[in-house]
């Protein structure tokens, strides 16, 4: 399959809250259905997919996930089809997120918490589910080798002149994926957007002790800080703080998301504020505008 034009991918410069500076690259702006940092994650399982010769790709994610927006997108873009094992239940009302992801042709099937938490022990997990007999299974967030591997591409050449590059984390595999390629003098700073996320410096560790050695992890991880708590509430929450970020950046024709993006915003802004170095940073814009649909309609 044909790999997406990933070179015209915009960079924008623009003035914070409090008055200091940085750089944003611009994920949301990707030409096609799939966008965001997903498409990075998501590739390279695409690929995988394709050489098993399996039909239908199988994914599992929260109420407001951007892995399952860009999976199912991924389907109806590169024509195969789509699962997505929702934890939740599926007489709540559907995000906007639940929405798009059904009207590219995802079929949605919602767990139950205790379902949902067997994820962990996969062969149970998916032996108790009814699922096409050719499909391929990509972890929430794309968190595997392809999809860590994938994200190292969202650091791009030339992204030395960085002292520290920012982005929000649900699993951390964007995360994971950056740190693989960072320069000996640069530091990634990772925002949880979920609530108990203190290990979190862990959760990445364990990610990139899949695709390198031991002694790479120990040397990668004292390259990544994780910036806690910027969480808001947890996952898919947000406090009024939040939608004062949104309005405030969207003047400034920077369009954030109440799940990731803004929260990333919050703690580049804190972290600019206290930072008398001043370092040129970087800011990840990961996507998931869908979401924020949510915040229109109310």
């Amino acid at each position: 399959m044909k790999k997406p034009d990933l070179s015209n991918i915009p960079t924008q410069t623009i003035v914070l809250r409090n008055g200091h500076g940085l750089d944003v690259r611009r994920l949301d702006r990707i030409e096609g259905l799939t966008h965001g940092n997903k498409i990075f994650k998501l590739f390279n399982n695409i690929e995988q997919m394709r050489n098993e010769e399996k039909e239908v790709m199988v994914t599992c994610g929260g109420r407001w996930s951007n892995h399952i927006a860009a999976t199912a997108a991924a389907g109806k873009e590169y024509g195969f089809g789509t699962v997505g094992l929702i934890r939740g239940y599926k007489e709540q009302a559907l995000t906007k997120t639940l929405e798009q992801a059904a009207k590219n042709g995802m079929e949605l099937r919602f767990l139950s918490r205790n379902e949902y938490a067997k994820r962990n022990d996969l062969v149970q997990f998916l032996e108790n589910l009814e699922l096409p007999q050719s499909y391929f299974f990509v972890p929430e967030g794309g968190s595997n080798t392809h999809g860590i591997r994938g994200a190292s591409g969202i650091y791009f050449d030339g992204d030395e002149q960085y002292n520290h590059i920012i982005i929000a984390a649900g699993t951390g595999t964007s995360a994971a994926g950056i740190a693989l390629r960072l320069a000996t003098h640069q530091k990634l700073l990772v925002v949880p957007v979920l609530k108990r996320a203190e290990n979190f410096g862990e959760i990445i560790a364990s990610l990139l002790s899949t695709v390198v050695s031991p002694d790479e992890v120990g040397r990668i991880m004292q390259q990544i800080e994780v910036l806690y708590p910027f969480h808001f509430g947890g996952y898919g929450k947000w406090t009024e703080e939040i939608t004062d970020i949104i309005k405030w950046y969207d003047h400034k024709a920077l369009p954030l998301d109440q799940v990731y993006t803004a929260k990333a915003m919050a703690a580049a802004e804190s972290f600019t504020s206290s930072n008398k170095n001043h370092d040129r940073v970087l800011i990840i814009h990961t996507g998931g505008l869908q979401g924020r649909q949510s915040l229109i309609d109310s």
